[in-house]
């Protein structure tokens, strides 16, 4: 897992004063009040929610398709490495918050339906380059979002972004 998710890498904060990153790497920047076209850092990724978009209940064709225990969110990030070498993005790292405070794993069924662009369940992302995707959520029809918790990694401490505004 370490392998996979890049474990070596110290946690971030949320705060954009970060003066000491170990490693060179990028302090967390923006995630105090950030919200939607926003950027945000964890780790060696910047993230920027493009739009959320709630409601749909199927996903894919009559043939090959998903059906919702609740509705689905598709949420369209743009993610930028901004580190130095490859990063594994993985759809499965990020997090949809609730105003109840619960917290939502990406649909990687879901995910599966939607158009081959469209697709963010991994993406090997070198330096420099940037990918553009959406990751799916199943959440409880009428639920309030408050956020979306976005990681580099899986052991990464995230950043989060408010989705109220």
């Amino acid at each position: 897992i370490s392998a996979l998710s890049r474990g070596d890498e110290e946690p971030t904060t949320t705060t954009s004063d970060n003066a000491g990153a170990a490693d060179g790497e990028q302090p967390a920047a923006g995630a105090e009040g950030a919200g939607v076209g926003d950027p945000v850092r964890d780790g060696k990724f910047e993230f920027t929610v493009n739009s959320v978009e709630c409601g749909e209940t199927e996903l894919g064709d009559d043939i090959l398709g998903t059906t919702a225990q609740g509705q689905f969110c598709l949420v369209s990030l743009t993610v930028e490495n901004i580190g130095d070498e490859p990063q594994s993005l993985f759809g499965d790292n990020q997090y949809l918050l609730d105003s109840e405070g619960r917290k939502f794993s990406a649909d990687t069924e879901a995910q599966l339906y939607l158009d081959e662009g469209q697709l963010t369940i991994y993406e090997e992302v070198n330096p420099g380059n940037s990918v553009e995707g959406i990751v799916v959520f199943d959440v409880p029809e009428g639920v309030e979002l408050a956020g979306i918790e976005l990681h580099n990694s899986a052991l990464s401490g995230g950043v989060t972004v408010d989705l109220t505004n």
